[in-house]
C-alpha cells in the first residue's frame, strides 16, 4: 500500500468515524431518502445533515439526484465496500509497516537482546519476547519429544533462567509439555 493509499484510507476512516454519519449510511442502506427525512430520522437539524451528506458525498459513498423539487440521497454500497477492502487484506495492511515487510523489527529485537548466542535479557514486552522465543525454539526439532533436562541444557546455552524460558515456550504455544517431556509445536 502506497503512502497515498494510506492517506486516503485514513481520511476515509476519519469521515466515517462519526455516529451520525454511520446512522445516515444505515438509513440509506434501507433505501433512498431526502435530506428532510434523514434529519427527522436522525433527530438532527437539516443543516447538520447537509454537512454530513457533503462529507459522505466527497468520500463517494453517497450520491444525490434531483426528484422534483427535492434531492434524493442514495448509498453507493460498492464504493463503501471498496473503502473497506484494504482492511480485509492482511498482506496489504502489513505493507503499511516497513518493519513487517523486511523483518527489521525482528532484527532490531535480536540486536537489542542477543549478544552472539547469549540472551542478555528476557524482554518484558510480549511482542519482543515472541521474537526471542521464536529464535530459541529453533534449537528443537518439530514434534521431537525432549526431556526437561535437555530443554534446560539447550536454553541455558543462551540464558541462565531456563525455567522462565521453558514456561514461556509452553505458555506461548511454542512447545507442549506432557509427563516431563517437551515437544516443539511450531
Amino acid at each position: 500500500m502506497s503512502e497515498d493509499e494510506l492517506k486516503r484510507l485514513v481520511g476515509a476512516l476519519k469521515v466515517l468515524a462519526d455516529a451520525s454519519r454511520i446512522r445516515i449510511l444505515g438509513i440509506l442502506a434501507a433505501g433512498d431518502r431526502t435530506g428532510g427525512e434523514l434529519a427527522e430520522l436522525c433527530d438532527l437539524r437539516a443543516s447538520t445533515v447537509s454537512h454530513h451528506l457533503t462529507r459522505l458525498r466527497e468520500l463517494g459513498v453517497v450520491s444525490v439526484r434531483a426528484q422534483g423539487s427535492s434531492k434524493l440521497y442514495s448509498l453507493d454500497a460498492d464504493a463503501l465496500a471498496a473503502l473497506q477492502q484494504p482492511l480485509r487484506e492482511p498482506a496489504r495492511m502489513a505493507e503499511l509497516v516497513p518493519e513487517a515487510r523486511d523483518g527489521s523489527f525482528e532484527r532490531k529485537v535480536m540486536e537489542a537482546f542477543v549478544d552472539g548466542q547469549q540472551l542478555t535479557k528476557i524482554p518484558s514486552s510480549r511482542k519482543k519476547r515472541e521474537v526471542i522465543l521464536g529464535w530459541l525454539v529453533l534449537d528443537f526439532a518439530v514434534e521431537e519429544p525432549v526431556s526437561e533436562a535437555t530443554v534446560n541444557e539447550r536454553l541455558q546455552r543462551h540464558h541462565w533462567d531456563s525455567a522462565t524460558l521453558r514456561r514461556e515456550l509452553v505458555g506461548g504455544g511454542w512447545m507442549s509439555r506432557e509427563g516431563g517431556w517437551y515437544t516443539r509445536l511450531r
